[in-house]
């Protein structure tokens, strides 16, 4: 007896501009659903739909945007998510370095989130009734420090990672000469000088 994965596979044919990863991605999709709203499943169904299903939570997590979220704190889950979907639509998650770039680069800026609400929650004291006490304990002197270096590292990887994601999606252009004549008093890398420099001070070269 076919799986249910073979039988959607067998009635829908893979597009023309389609990898094929994406289509095998698709097919567990398809199929998992399709088990998932069958009234009644055999064990051999049971089995699939649970394997399935796994898939599915492996294609979420790794191309949808859900693994930094999964160590984002839950009030910035929503902002993250949809700062992943930016990015992808910016640079483009067709490619699964790109889709782990953007990845990180999600996680670094909710690192970076992070650390500047230690470093506030350092910094002030809110009393209860709604004041702030500045606290400069040498624990915390040494705590902030720390933080800003959190938070130093933090920018660092973005700003890395997005200039690997923007290379990646817009290469930057090497111009190679063949033959260079660099001006008076700046040295010479390439090429042969011309004739009239043959001579310098009345000497041949």
């Amino acid at each position: 007896m076919s799986s249910t994965l073979a039988i959607v596979r067998k009635q829908n044919p893979r597009k023309l501009d389609e990898s094929e990863q994406d289509y095998r991605d698709r097919m567990m999709i398809e199929a998992a659903i399709k088990l998932h709203h069958k009234n009644k499943r055999n064990e051999n169904e049971e089995l699939e739909l649970k394997k399935l299903e796994g898939e599915c939570i492996a294609i979420q997590i790794s191309r949808g945007g859900y693994l930094p979220m999964i160590h984002t704190d839950k009030e910035m889950q929503p902002a993250a998510l949809r700062l992943h979907k930016d990015l992808s639509a910016q640079f483009g998650e067709k490619s699964p370095l790109k889709v782990m770039l953007i990845d990180r680069l999600v996680a670094a800026w909710n690192m970076a989130n992070v650390f500047e609400t230690q470093l506030d929650i350092s910094k002030y004291k809110r009393n209860e009734n709604g004041s702030i006490t500045l606290t400069f304990g040498d624990a915390n002197i040494k705590l902030m420090r720390e933080v800003r270096k959190g938070i130093e590292s933090a920018n660092d990887q973005i700003i890395r990672l997005a200039q690997v994601l923007q290379n990646l999606t817009n290469p930057p252009i090497q111009v190679k000469a063949t033959n260079a004549f660099i001006a008076q008093n700046q040295q010479v890398n390439q090429g042969a000088a011309p004739k009239d420099l043959a001579t310098i001070d009345g000497r041949q070269s």
